[in-house]
């Protein structure tokens, strides 16, 4: 499937993606406070090196918004699409979308957006939430639909292109799987919220991965072990199909890696940053892009 053609809400095909425990958990969460995002949590990080305090709230953010969207396109109910504005105003209104551990500073600074792992994919969550919920969205909200593609735009394709400290896009830099992953979700933001001429965008993203293609080991191995396979080879298969471009023997072999890599049961060899347990065919893929799924440890 194209995946600039993924189905809109009140298509059939959701009825076949149907699962009852994402609407079970969009529904009970209607209602409820969303979890808090504070300066003092931010600077918990530099104070005593805590991740925990701010990333707790920063991710459940996004996993409700991603569920109440699942939930609105399976189900076709209005009363989720409240939550899927809260959710948008919410991401919309933070300072930042980057992690306190990949800010360099103590406290963000919202004129200068820092475009790591997690602002690119809460941009890509925003990108996938507007194809697929849009037009009812700004049936129930006036003006949303705008104000989310001005932010991803804002603070995705503008520090993108502005600036060069980039280093997961560059030559020279021991690259690793932030570039796949970072340009899967630019990409998506570009195609689906970006201005009229992307070319630009494509240009500089292609440059980018195939800068990152020059340095995969031959054998399509993930240096990082198979927990973050899903966001280096699988991401760049992500970028792959968006760009429309072919397979070659590396990212063939890259495909085949979970298998050479699993050792018995639901045991895998790994490395690394990444946890050693089950291989990821023993996990809950990702329902679709919008879910926001982290497969791999958190960095």
């Amino acid at each position: 499937m194209d995946p600039l053609s993924f189905p809109a809400a009140g298509d059939p095909a959701w009825a076949a993606v149907h699962d009852q425990s994402i609407v079970d958990a969009a529904s009970k969460a209607l209602g409820q406070s969303w979890p808090e995002l504070t300066a003092t949590g931010y600077l918990r990080y530099r104070r005593d090196g805590d991740r925990v305090g701010y990333e707790t709230p920063y991710f459940a953010r996004r996993d409700r918004l991603a569920t109440a969207v699942l939930a609105a396109a399976m189900t076709g109910r209005d009363d989720l699409l409240d939550d899927v504005v809260d959710g948008i105003w919410l991401l919309c209104e933070e300072s930042t979308w980057c992690l306190p551990a990949h800010e360099r500073a103590p406290l963000p600074d919202p004129d200068k957006p820092v475009l790591d792992l997690f602002a690119a994919e809460t941009g890509g969550l925003l990108a996938y939430t507007d194809l697929v919920l849009g037009a009812r969205i700004e049936a129930v909200a006036p003006g949303t639909r705008e104000r989310l593609r001005r932010a991803a735009r804002s603070r995705i394709l503008a520090p993108y292109h502005e600036r060069e400290e980039w280093w997961y896009a560059g030559v020279g830099s021991p690259l690793n799987n932030w570039n796949p992953w970072i340009h899967s979700n630019v990409l998506a933001v570009a195609l689906l919220l970006g201005p009229s001429d992307v070319d630009q965008t494509l240009a500089r993203v292609r440059t980018g991965l195939d800068n990152y293609l020059a340095v995969c080991p031959p054998d399509g191995g993930c240096d990082e072990g198979v927990a973050y396979w899903w966001r280096a080879a699988a991401s760049l298969f992500e970028c792959a199909e968006l760009l429309g471009r072919g397979y070659d023997p590396v990212l063939r072999r890259m495909a085949r890696y979970p298998l050479v890599a699993h050792v018995a049961g639901s045991g895998r060899s790994t490395s690394r940053t990444a946890r050693p347990g089950p291989s990821p065919a023993a996990r809950h893929p990702r329902c679709c892009t919008a879910s926001g799924g982290r497969s791999a440890t958190r960095r």
